[in-house]
């Protein structure tokens, strides 16, 4: 989508990639292959490197070469360890102590690297030369305390770009997906995301149904995979809902505006506070009701715009579920000035090399 952006304004772009596929993407030349040298080597011949995600090894090759290097953070590297705030299933909240702590607990070997790693980025953090940090959100940039950095919203996926180019849908249409649609949850299955929180509040809810709304049984929709699969079909077995809960794989373009659309609600329950989430933007832009926990970039989205829960907290989402049903959806309000919005994207990414080439 970034390469996309800076070809259609006319810049020379090299992707440099351990992902194995074609050698040309829409003009832009790409190495499918990954080393310190390549790294040095693609430095000294760009303007300007871009970083898509921390990369320790990109930042190094970029200073060696004297380059300017955006850094897109897509996670909190630079105040945590594991760059998610949480190991083993247990929330630092981005403690230095903790971190190291829970780090320790997993063997010595892993806290000392976990200490060179957060000396390493402090310093990349307060004093790196040449380097310009982007971030998804407002919430990253007051998390990753960095007040100067440039916020860059992720983009939508380009098929889903071009599947909200159709008509909206209509009063009618709403109200029958609100009155008959399931509830429906887009993502990976990963702890970190929160699924089994929504199967958990979903269970208690499940069975009032007759209060809630009497038209037809309701439904939870989950699509997508991951490691988590099993653990989430054998909890909804455990609360008594596996015949209540369907496990889909992943949607996109047209099919994921669709869905969006015609969900009763959509529920984003990311237990940790995502830095960005492009399905949160997707869903902005669908005009699709939404649900999503309020710490992080889902919460800064839907502020206004959906129904926002405590992340991690089983009995919000429960209490905002059933608000959905009894008190109506609520949609959002988009007026494509956002700066979650595609034009505003577009410019970000603009001033993302400019701000960039300025470092030189």
């Amino acid at each position: 989508m970034l390469a996309r952006m800076w070809l259609q304004a006319g810049h020379e772009v090299v992707v440099v990639t351990a992902v194995p596929g074609p050698e040309t993407y829409e003009g832009a030349r790409v190495v499918r292959q990954w080393s310190p040298a390549i790294l040095a080597g693609a430095a000294r011949w760009a303007d300007v490197s871009v970083a898509n995600g921390y990369s320790r090894a990109a930042v190094i090759a970029a200073q060696l070469m004297g380059k300017p290097i955006a850094i897109l953070h897509q996670g909190y590297q630079l105040i945590s360890s594991d760059g998610l705030g949480f190991r083993g299933r247990q929330f630092h909240d981005f403690a230095f102590r903790k971190d190291l702590a829970l780090a320790w607990h997993e063997s010595p070997r892993v806290a000392l690297k976990a200490f060179a790693n957060r000396t390493f980025d402090e310093f990349i953090r307060r004093a790196g030369r040449r380097v310009l940090h982007v971030v998804p959100s407002r919430h990253g940039c007051r998390r990753l305390r960095l007040p100067d950095a440039v916020v860059m919203y992720q983009p939508c996926n380009p098929e889903v770009i071009d599947a909200l180019d159709g008509e909206p849908p209509s009063p009618g249409e709403r109200d029958a997906a609100y009155r008959h649609g399931p509830v429906r949850f887009f993502g990976r299955l990963v702890f970190e995301k929160g699924v089994d929180d929504l199967i958990n509040a979903f269970a208690d809810i499940a069975h009032e149904e007759e209060v809630l709304r009497s038209a037809n049984p309701l439904v939870l929709e989950i699509f997508g995979e991951g490691p988590e699969r099993a653990a989430l079909e054998r909890l909804a077995r455990q609360r008594g809902i596996a015949s209540r809960v369907e496990f889909r794989g992943f949607l996109r373009g047209a099919e994921l505006v669709r869905a969006a659309r015609t969900a009763s609600v959509v529920v984003i329950p990311s237990r940790w506070e995502e830095p960005g989430a492009t399905i949160a933007v997707e869903m902005f832009m669908a005009d699709a009701a939404v649900i999503a926990s309020a710490t992080g970039a889902p919460g800064e989205i839907f502020h206004g715009h959906g129904r926002l829960f405590r992340n991690r907290n089983v009995d919000d989402l429960t209490l905002a579920l059933k608000a959905h049903f009894a008190d109506g959806p609520v949609y959002p309000s988009p007026r494509r000035d956002e700066p979650w919005a595609l034009e505003h994207i577009r410019s970000a990414s603009a001033q993302v090399l400019e701000r960039a080439l300025s470092k030189y």
